[in-house]
């Protein structure tokens, strides 16, 4: 058989990943007596496949199996090297000029989307959707915006089940990236820059460790393993197949243009951004990453994304905010306090929630006080977050529970439970 199995992380997502989900011998003019097996229902043009029942034959198997979706540089090659004439893979460079006009990534979309379905018509049966491809006058797509809108056009076209896509993406490196990627489609990916990342804080001793190389390769794609495995249970699913496809996902930030085209089906409950405040997004990288600097830049900005950086990405939460909340409580002070709520209500200039888009109506008749629900009633919808004991300190997880009850709303303990000393 053609079967190929991959070696797999431990306790990766258990079952196989099917690149070739329908037999390459159905295409082979020489086995026709194949198709004779199948059952066909007539329509008014064409008839239409409805199912298979073939006996087992080496024919048959013309698939590679991997135990699990994250795939190294040498397994990928591996992929990428077989052509056994009924098994081949295409490689597309996912790319769009960086030019910064109107259009430009729709343009390299609908080209990508295009070679993709002239890739199956041509026979092969892996697509590889590579963004190494790029310049100072190319910008890589990026990968979930690609693999989607390739996913998306070939279900339209009818082809999806005729074809596998691995995904060898830069931008991948996290366990959301990945399960993002394979919910909007894709098979497998080869996240080939976090893995040179690992390479080289290796080789530079930025990394200090005596595990080699290969094992952090290996515990590296381990982790990612565990952690798509630990997004699945969370919606309750328990194999790979089940979640390839689902968009289990809820977009913020799209346009429905964007999404009705390249999400299909996702959900999606407000508006965002088009195809080219995407393109502009991803030129600010590249632009970066490619200027005409005296001096070389071997670094891009982390970005502040997760943590608080001084020329990063904006924090609700950050130095300012924290300070006046904690000065407000050791103090008991009500001014200090309103200062600090005034910089956490008023977003006017930088949006952080769905709330701050909304305004107050002005010019409206003024009510009776006594319409107005008095606040030891709205104290009763209060609730605090499911936040463990242990995910927070002893003391944030009691005083909370504290002031819920003087307050008369509801304490949620989180899964960790309340602590023993409550009990006396």
């Amino acid at each position: 058989t053609m079967k190929i199995e991959l070696p797999a992380a431990p306790r990766g997502p258990r079952s196989y990943v099917v690149l070739d989900l329908e037999s390459a011998v159905l295409d082979d003019t020489a086995h026709r007596r194949y198709q004779q097996m199948e059952r066909w229902v007539p329509s008014d043009d064409k008839p239409i496949r409805r199912g298979y029942q073939r006996s087992e034959d080496p024919l048959t198997c013309h698939s590679v199996a991997l135990k699990q979706p994250i795939l190294n540089n040498h397994q990928l090659e591996q992929i990428r090297s077989i052509d056994t004439g009924l098994f081949q893979s295409k490689t597309l460079q996912c790319y769009f000029k960086a030019d910064g006009k109107p259009g430009s990534l729709k343009a390299a979309l609908d080209r990508l989307c295009r070679y993709a379905v002239d890739s199956v018509q041509d026979g092969f049966k892996v697509l590889i959707l590579q963004d190494r491809a790029i310049d100072s006058n190319h910008a890589p797509i990026p990968s979930l915006l690609a693999v989607s809108a390739i996913h998306h056009h070939l279900i339209r076209k009818g082809m999806r089940g005729q074809v596998g896509i691995i995904v060898e993406a830069g931008d991948a490196w996290e366990v959301h990236h990945f399960a993002c990627l394979i919910a909007f489609g894709a098979t497998a990916i080869n996240p080939y820059l976090a893995l040179s990342s690992i390479r080289d804080l290796k080789e530079t001793g930025k990394l200090k460790t005596d595990l080699s190389e290969d094992q952090l390769k290996k515990n590296f794609i381990k982790a990612v393993n565990e952690g798509l495995l630990k997004v699945f249970s969370k919606m309750g699913i328990s194999t790979l197949q089940s979640y390839q496809g689902a968009q289990i996902f809820e977009i913020l930030g799209l346009n429905n243009e964007v999404v009705d085209k390249y999400f299909t089906g996702a959900t999606s409950r407000i508006q965002g951004m088009g195809l080219d405040e995407i393109a502009r997004e991803a030129l600010v990288k590249h632009y970066f990453a490619f200027s005409r600097k005296d001096i070389p830049v071997d670094r891009l900005p982390v970005g502040g994304v997760y943590q608080w950086k001084r020329k990063g990405e904006f924090h609700l939460f950050n130095p300012q905010t924290i300070h006046l909340l904690q000065d407000a409580t050791r103090k008991n002070d009500y001014n200090i306090f309103k200062k600090y709520t005034k910089l956490v209500n008023d977003q006017g200039e930088k949006a952080c929630t769905l709330r701050s888009l909304f305004r107050f109506k002005k010019n409206r008749a003024s009510i009776s006080i006594d319409e107005v629900e008095p606040a030891e009633n709205i104290y009763r919808r209060f609730a605090t977050g499911a936040m463990s004991f242990g995910s927070i300190s002893w003391e944030a997880h009691t005083t909370l529970a504290i002031a819920m009850n003087r307050l008369g709303g509801k304490s949620n303990t989180g899964e960790g439970g309340e602590d023993e000393r409550r009990y006396d």
